[in-house]
């Protein structure tokens, strides 16, 4: 499978926020994209729905949670695969959560 790998970070409103500052901590920090949610949400508008950053040669993940939970950021981190094909990702998921190989 060529793809990668990306930690994914989730948070509860504070998305934008901490891409700011993780990507003032480095000179080659930058944000590459963001998605928003739009008055249809779900999330509340113009929060972060996926973003992606750079820091230190490495990218990143993040999104606000528009689901409410016991902790404001993802406690543990979370990676997320990618894969040129969508069949090939789907078996990817379900295998890593399986702990078999695809």
């Amino acid at each position: 499978m060529a793809g990668s790998v990306t930690t994914f970070l989730m948070f509860e409103g504070k998305a934008e926020e901490a891409m700011t500052f993780y990507t003032s901590l480095f000179k080659d920090g930058r944000v590459t994209a963001v998605d928003r949610y739009g008055a249809a949400g779900p999330g509340p508008e113009g929060t972060v729905k996926a973003a992606r950053f750079s820091v230190a040669g490495r990218d990143f993940m993040c999104s606000d949670s528009f689901v409410s939970h016991d902790f404001t950021f993802t406690p543990p981190s979370r990676c997320t695969s990618s894969a040129r094909t969508r069949p090939r990702s789907t078996t990817s998921t379900a295998a890593s959560a399986t702990g078999e190989r695809p």
